[in-house]
């Protein structure tokens, strides 16, 4: 007798069997671990134009309809804006109790920008869904340029709240500044002051300036990422030879460029009133900041207030800056992009004469020249630039004249 066993064919389960079984239920069989990493790779996928750690927080600051779909992202949504709120009334109420009013219309200014900046999350909440597509749309055509730097950058960002409120607790005048904050009240002990002022800063640090620096880096990375898409396809145009260049050829750029076209209508759409709420809010902080320092001077301008402005400054300036130079790189590039399609088309029109050809530039020069807006009073050019600042320090120093004539 053999000691090994025999098998009927009818107890055999056959790996194709199983397979064809499969796929005829449609399903695919995975464990519930690998279900969950399936589908968070599956979602970066789709949202690959936005760098992870971004993608991150604007997942906390619930800017896009997936939050929606996680508990603990629904409470960093409502966390936020409770900073928010009480970042904000805080401030208004520490300005009116301590009021002066030769000195408010600097402090509105700032506090101004905090509002804005609530603003802006209330308006990017009701256009998430839009939010979202979008991305997904822009992610099929486009990749995030610099994906570890930017990561690097959001980090830095994220860290901003903190060292701004260890910076300003080493204020020389703690008695004042947690005075302030206290809403008026005397502080004795001297760590209950920098527990107040640490706690105060980096609660306001939070809504202004980190959540609107992100906010507006992902504003940035989407205008960038089309600027990218329209210089692939202009030296797509360029790098082709005029035989090359057909109307099967000329189709496919303009289909594409189509694509490209309605991403950047979607932006608009999602990103007007918040880039204008950004730009409005920064133009203000700036403001604020060259006024304290022309009315108080260095002699009165206490160590708190320069610490302040330092911190508050540079970041509205570059945030300024930077909007309106990424952004206002976009019509430069739809310019590049009309002006290699009618160069190549025309040298085709001169090498092939062939004059029954159809033409397809009509329908690309028809087209009015895109240009970012905010709200349709501010055009997001990089001529805008020199202007917004020149406007900038007209109104301070005009400001700050009449409160020292009326002092």
């Amino acid at each position: 007798m053999s000691k090994h066993t025999l098998v009927r064919p009818d107890q055999l389960i056959c790996l194709p069997t199983l397979e064809s079984y499969a796929r005829s239920q449609d399903k695919l069989i995975l464990p519930s671990r690998d279900k969950f990493f399936f589908k968070m790779s599956n979602l970066r996928s789709e949202t690959q134009v936005v760098p992870s750690f971004l993608w991150k927080f604007i997942l906390m600051f619930g800017l896009v309809a997936e939050s929606d779909k996680h508990a603990f992202y629904k409470i960093t949504i409502f966390t936020f804006h409770l900073i928010a709120v009480f970042s904000i009334t805080s401030g208004w109420i520490s300005a009116l109790i301590q009021f002066d009013i030769h000195r408010f219309k600097l402090k509105f200014a700032n506090l101004m920008s905090f509002v804005l900046a609530l603003g802006i999350s209330y308006t990017m909440r009701r256009k998430r869904k839009s939010l979202s597509i979008t991305i997904r749309k822009l992610s099929k055509i486009s990749v995030c340029p610099q994906e570890k730097k930017i990561n690097y950058l959001v980090l830095f960002l994220s860290i901003l709240p903190i060292i701004y409120a260890v910076y300003s607790s080493l204020a020389a005048n703690l008695s004042w500044l947690a005075k302030y904050h206290a809403f008026g009240n005397n502080i004795e002990s001297k760590m209950a002051q920098i527990l107040i002022i640490v706690t105060q800063c980096f609660l306001s640090a939070v809504v202004h300036p980190t959540f609107t620096n992100l906010v507006a880096l992902l504003y940035c990375i989407l205008c960038q990422c089309c600027t990218s898409a329209l210089t692939t396809l202009t030296q797509e145009i360029l790098q082709m030879s005029p035989k090359q260049f057909g109307p099967y050829k000329q189709l496919d750029i303009l289909r594409r460029k189509a694509k490209i076209d309605d991403i950047l209508e979607k932006i608009q759409a999602i990103f007007s009133l918040p880039a204008f709420f950004l730009i409005a809010g920064n133009f203000l902080s700036c403001g604020s900041v060259i006024g304290k320092h022309l009315y108080f001077g260095k002699e009165m301008y206490r160590s708190y207030h320069m610490k302040e402005s330092v911190f508050y400054g540079i970041s509205s300036f570059f945030c300024l800056t930077i909007i309106l130079w990424v952004a206002g790189g976009v019509p430069i590039q739809v310019q590049k992009l009309k002006e290699a399609f009618y160069k190549k088309e025309h040298l085709r029109l001169l090498t092939i004469t062939d004059f029954d050809e159809p033409t397809l530039k009509k329908g690309l020069f028809e087209d009015t020249d895109f240009v970012f807006t905010g709200c349709d009073i501010i055009s997001f050019k990089r001529s805008t630039i020199l202007a917004l600042f020149g406007a900038l320090l007209t109104y301070t120093v005009l400001a700050v004249s009449t409160t020292h004539h009326t002092d």
